[in-house]
Protein backbone atom coordinates (compact mmCIF):
# COMPACT_ATOMS: atom_id res chain seq x y z
CA UNK A 1 0.00 0.00 0.00
CA UNK A 2 1.27 3.57 -0.80
CA UNK A 3 2.57 5.62 1.56
CA UNK A 4 0.39 7.79 3.74
CA UNK A 5 2.79 10.55 3.28
CA UNK A 6 1.86 10.45 -0.29
CA UNK A 7 -1.20 11.24 -0.21
CA UNK A 8 -1.01 13.93 3.30
CA UNK A 9 1.38 15.93 0.84
CA UNK A 10 -1.66 15.65 -2.71
CA UNK A 11 -4.22 16.57 0.21
CA UNK A 12 -1.90 19.82 1.14
CA UNK A 13 -0.65 20.84 -1.96
CA UNK A 14 -3.94 20.35 -3.94
CA UNK A 15 -4.66 23.31 -6.30
CA UNK A 16 -8.71 22.42 -4.84
CA UNK A 17 -9.99 23.89 -1.78
CA UNK A 18 -10.63 20.65 0.74
CA UNK A 19 -12.00 20.40 4.25
CA UNK A 20 -12.74 17.28 6.03
CA UNK A 21 -15.38 16.81 8.21
CA UNK A 22 -16.31 15.14 11.03
CA UNK A 23 -19.70 15.50 12.95
CA UNK A 24 -20.51 18.52 10.79
CA UNK A 25 -17.25 20.74 12.13
CA UNK A 26 -14.38 20.92 9.54
CA UNK A 27 -11.29 18.57 10.66
CA UNK A 28 -8.92 19.34 8.76
CA UNK A 29 -8.01 21.95 5.29
CA UNK A 30 -5.57 21.98 3.09
CA UNK A 31 -3.83 25.34 1.93
CA UNK A 32 -6.29 26.07 -1.23
CA UNK A 33 -8.66 25.73 1.49
CA UNK A 34 -6.96 28.45 3.85
CA UNK A 35 -6.59 30.71 1.11
CA UNK A 36 -10.23 30.42 -0.01
CA UNK A 37 -11.38 31.93 2.95
CA UNK A 38 -8.73 34.00 3.84
CA UNK A 39 -7.57 32.25 6.68
CA UNK A 40 -3.55 32.06 8.29
CA UNK A 41 -3.99 29.29 10.37
CA UNK A 42 -5.98 25.92 10.47
CA UNK A 43 -6.87 26.34 13.89
CA UNK A 44 -9.08 29.57 12.23
CA UNK A 45 -11.30 27.20 10.14
CA UNK A 46 -11.40 24.07 12.05
CA UNK A 47 -13.94 23.42 14.51
CA UNK A 48 -16.59 25.56 12.65
CA UNK A 49 -19.68 24.70 10.48
CA UNK A 50 -19.79 25.37 6.51
CA UNK A 51 -22.28 27.34 7.81
CA UNK A 52 -20.20 29.51 9.42
CA UNK A 53 -17.73 30.39 6.48
CA UNK A 54 -20.84 31.18 4.04
CA UNK A 55 -22.57 34.55 3.13
CA UNK A 56 -24.92 36.04 6.00
CA UNK A 57 -27.12 36.47 2.68
CA UNK A 58 -28.22 34.06 0.24
CA UNK A 59 -29.67 35.20 -2.72
CA UNK A 60 -31.55 32.40 -3.22
CA UNK A 61 -35.08 30.20 -2.32
CA UNK A 62 -34.51 28.32 0.59
CA UNK A 63 -37.13 25.71 -0.59
CA UNK A 64 -34.85 25.02 -3.52
CA UNK A 65 -33.22 21.41 -3.70
CA UNK A 66 -30.32 22.91 -4.62
CA UNK A 67 -29.95 25.92 -2.07
CA UNK A 68 -26.97 26.49 0.16
CA UNK A 69 -28.31 24.79 2.92
CA UNK A 70 -29.74 22.20 1.20
CA UNK A 71 -26.30 21.25 0.54
CA UNK A 72 -24.68 21.93 3.60
CA UNK A 73 -26.81 19.53 5.23
CA UNK A 74 -26.13 16.98 2.50
CA UNK A 75 -22.40 17.62 3.00
CA UNK A 76 -23.32 17.04 6.79
CA UNK A 77 -24.91 13.93 5.89
CA UNK A 78 -22.44 12.66 3.78
CA UNK A 79 -19.55 13.76 6.04
CA UNK A 80 -20.89 11.15 9.01
CA UNK A 81 -20.11 8.46 6.08
CA UNK A 82 -16.65 6.57 6.39
CA UNK A 83 -15.28 5.38 3.28
CA UNK A 84 -12.32 3.46 2.36
CA UNK A 85 -10.71 2.25 -0.80
CA UNK A 86 -8.51 -0.54 -1.64
CA UNK A 87 -5.67 0.56 -3.54
CA UNK A 88 -3.95 -2.65 -5.33
CA UNK A 89 -0.86 -2.27 -7.36
CA UNK A 90 -0.16 -3.29 -11.02
CA UNK A 91 1.76 -6.40 -11.01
Amino acid sequence: MPDDGRYQTLFEFSNRAILTLENGLISDCNLSAMSLFEANLKDQLIGKSLSELAPKLQLEDPNDPNSVDKQFDLAELLSNLVFSHLIQAAT
